[in-house]
C-alpha cells in the first residue's frame, strides 16, 4: 500500500512541475515616488558635485563646464529628462499595459513620467536595432521576466546626463533597469554603463508607492506657447558655459559640502567605502590642479569605445535615403531614377568599399557629391566617386574618362582643397592644408569685408549729411 504522504507530495511536485514556478507581477497603475534616498540630489543638485560617481576624467571634464542657465536657452527649454535620469525627477510615472487588438496579447509597457517622453518597453521579444539607427531621449527599451523581476535593457538614448548638474552621458551609454514590486511598494535598479565617461557602472535604486489619486499629467508639456526668453542681457548667440581653469562654481560647493576638491570631482575610487579613510586624508585646497591638472589614468581602454574596423554598413533611413557608416564621416545617399546623391564621400582609403555598398544600392551613375567639410574623413573619397559617376545622362560610360559627377561646397572648402598650403595625400588625391585653419582664415576675410563695407556705408552717410 503507498503512502498517503508521499503520494501528496509527488502530486504537488507534478502540479508545480506543470505549471510556471512565479507568476509576473503587474505593473500597471500609477506610482509616485517616495525620495527616501538621495533627497538633495532629486531636489536640486549643486554644481560641480560629483561625488560618488564613476566619472572617468572625460566625465568630469565635461561636467565642470556645465552652467545650469544653458537649460534656459530657447533651444533647450523643450529638453525632456533623458532616459538616465527620467525616472528620478520629482514627479508620478504610470505604467500602462500594451494590448494588441487582435490576440489580445500584451505586447509592451507603456511608461510614461518625471518630466520624459512616453516610453514604450516592448515584451514581445523583438530584437534591439542596429546601432546606426536614430537615438532619442526615452531609447529603445525591451523587456523580460526574471522570477518576480522586470528586467528591462535601454540602447539607442541620445547624449544626456546622470544628475541635473552636468554629469554626462554619451549617446554610447546603456541602461538596464530591474522593477521589483512589493505589494504596494515598487523598487527599480538600474544600471548605466558609459565606455566615453564612465570608468565603471553607476548603480543606483528608486522607490515607489502605488497611488491611484496621483497627478495623471505628472510629465509635464513644453511647447511654442511655454518656450520664452530668459537670457536677457546677454550677447546674441551666447552658449552659457565654463572654461576650464574657472572654478568659481567648485569653490562654493566645496564650501557648502565640505568635500577636498578629490572627493567632489569624483571617479570609481570615491563610490567604495574604503575611500572614506582617503578622504579624511585629502586636504589638498590647490583646486586648480586638482580638476585642472594632470589627467588621471582611466581604465577604459580604446577597445571598450565601441568597434573600431573597416566594415562599412548601410543603413535604410526613409524612402531612397540610405546612412553609409563605417567610413569616416557619416554617408547620405539618396538613390533616384536618374541617379545617385552622395552627401561627402568618407575617407580615401575607403573608397572602394564605400562606391561597393552603393553599387548594392542602385546601379545609376553617382550624380551629385554634397560636401560639408573639408576634413579628409568627409572629402577623401571625392576623387574615386566622383570618377565613378557622371554629371549628365549621357555621353559616357560608368568609370570612363572625363569628367565625373559634380562635387559642390561652401567656397570655404574649395579654399581649404586648394590651398598652396596643401599637402599632397591629406585627402587622398585632393590634398588638403589644414581644413580648420583655412576655414578660419576665411572667415576671418569675410567679417573685414563686412567691416570694409559697414565702414564705406557709414562714410558714405556721413558725406550726405554734410552735402
Amino acid at each position: 500500500m503507498r503512502h498517503p504522504l508521499r503520494t501528496a507530495s509527488i502530486v504537488a511536485i507534478a502540479l508545480l512541475a506543470a505549471g510556471p514556478a512565479f507568476a509576473q507581477i503587474d505593473l500597471a497603475g500609477e506610482w509616485a515616488g517616495t525620495f527616501h534616498e538621495d533627497l538633495p540630489h532629486r531636489g536640486g543638485m549643486r554644481l560641480a558635485d560629483y561625488t560618488g560617481l564613476p566619472l572617468n576624467e572625460a566625465g568630469w571634464r565635461k561636467g565642470h563646464s556645465w552652467d545650469e542657465a544653458a537649460r534656459s536657452t530657447r533651444e533647450r527649454q523643450c529638453i525632456p529628462h533623458v532616459g538616465t535620469y527620467a525616472m528620478r525627477g520629482p514627479a508620478t510615472i504610470r505604467f500602462q499595459k500594451v494590448i494588441d487588438p487582435v490576440t489580445g496579447q500584451m505586447e509592451a509597457y507603456s511608461l510614461h513620467g518625471s518630466y520624459g517622453r512616453p516610453r514604450t518597453i516592448w515584451m514581445d521579444g523583438r530584437p534591439h536595432p542596429s546601432d546606426l539607427a536614430p537615438h532619442s531621449w526615452t531609447g529603445f527599451s525591451t523587456g523580460r521576466w526574471e522570477r518576480n523581476t522586470l528586467v528591462v535593457t535601454t540602447t539607442h538614448i541620445k547624449t544626456g546626463w546622470l544628475q541635473r548638474n552636468g554629469a554626462p552621458t554619451s549617446d554610447l551609454a546603456t541602461m538596464s533597469e530591474h522593477f521589483i514590486r512589493h505589494g504596494n511598494y515598487l523598487m527599480l535598479v538600474s544600471i548605466v554603463k558609459d565606455p566615453v565617461f564612465l570608468d565603471e557602472p553607476f548603480i543606483r535604486t528608486t522607490n515607489f508607492v502605488l497611488s491611484p489619486s496621483a497627478t495623471a499629467n505628472a510629465w509635464g508639456n513644453c511647447g511654442p506657447a511655454q518656450i520664452i526668453d530668459e537670457l536677457g542681457g546677454r550677447p546674441k548667440g551666447s552658449v552659457p558655459h565654463y572654461l576650464p581653469g574657472v572654478t568659481a562654481h567648485v569653490e562654493e560647493f566645496l564650501k557648502y559640502a565640505g568635500v577636498p576638491a578629490e572627493g567632489a570631482r569624483g571617479g570609481a575610487a570615491t563610490t567604495y567605502p574604503e575611500y572614506q579613510t582617503r578622504l579624511r586624508q585629502a586636504v589638498d585646497s590647490d583646486i586648480t590642479r586638482v580638476w585642472m591638472g594632470a589627467p588621471r589614468a582611466s581604465r577604459v581602454g580604446r577597445a571598450d569605445r565601441g568597434p573600431a574596423t573597416d566594415t562599412v554598413r548601410v543603413l535604410p533611413v526613409q524612402g531612397d535615403v540610405y546612412l553609409v557608416a563605417g567610413a569616416g564621416g557619416n554617408i547620405a545617399v539618396q538613390v533616384g531614377e536618374e541617379g545617385i546623391l552622395l552627401v561627402d564621400t568618407g575617407a580615401a582609403g575607403q573608397a572602394e568599399r564605400v562606391l561597393a555598398a552603393i553599387r548594392q544600392l542602385s546601379t545609376q551613375p553617382i550624380r551629385f557629391i554634397l560636401n560639408t567639410h573639408a576634413h579628409p574623413d568627409h572629402v577623401g573619397g571625392n576623387e574615386r566617386l566622383a570618377r565613378a559617376g557622371r554629371s549628365t545622362d549621357g555621353g559616357r560610360e560608368i568609370d570612363s574618362p572625363g569628367p565625373g559627377a559634380l562635387i559642390l561646397a561652401h567656397e570655404a572648402v574649395l579654399f581649404a582643397m586648394g590651398a598652396p598650403a596643401a599637402k599632397p595625400g591629406a585627402a587622398g588625391e585632393l590634398g588638403v592644408a589644414d581644413p580648420d585653419a583655412e576655414f578660419s582664415r576665411w572667415l576671418e576675410e569675410q567679417e573685414q569685408i563686412e567691416r570694409d563695407g559697414a565702414a564705406r556705408s557709414e562714410n558714405g552717410r556721413a558725406a550726405v549729411g554734410r552735402g
